[in-house]
C-alpha cells in the first residue's frame, strides 16, 4: 500500500496526495480534503495539481455512503 506521493511540478511547487488510516481492512474513502477544505469532487483538476497542495484521503473499514461525490460534467450530464 501507497500512503502518500509527491509530485515535484515544473514551477518549483509539490503536490502531495496522502491516504490517512490506509491499512488492509480500511479500503474505502471516508472523506477527502484539498488543501484542508474538504473536497466533493471524484476527479483532480489540472488547475489544484498546479497549484500545489495536499490531498488528502480520510480512509476507513466501511463505505460512507454520504460522501456524495460530484463526477465531472462530461460524465454528468449524458442524455
Amino acid at each position: 500500500c501507497v500512503q502518500s506521493a509527491v509530485i515535484n511540478l515544473e514551477n518549483g511547487k509539490q503536490f502531495t496526495i496522502e491516504a490517512e488510516n490506509l491499512a488492509d481492512k480500511n479500503i474505502y474513502v471516508q472523506s477527502i480534503t484539498l488543501n484542508g477544505k474538504d473536497y466533493h469532487n471524484s476527479f483532480i483538476r489540472h488547475e489544484d495539481i498546479v497549484n500545489g497542495g495536499k490531498l488528502i484521503f480520510n480512509m476507513g473499514p466501511k463505505p460512507n455512503k454520504e460522501l456524495n461525490l460530484i463526477p465531472p460534467y462530461s460524465m454528468s450530464n449524458k442524455e
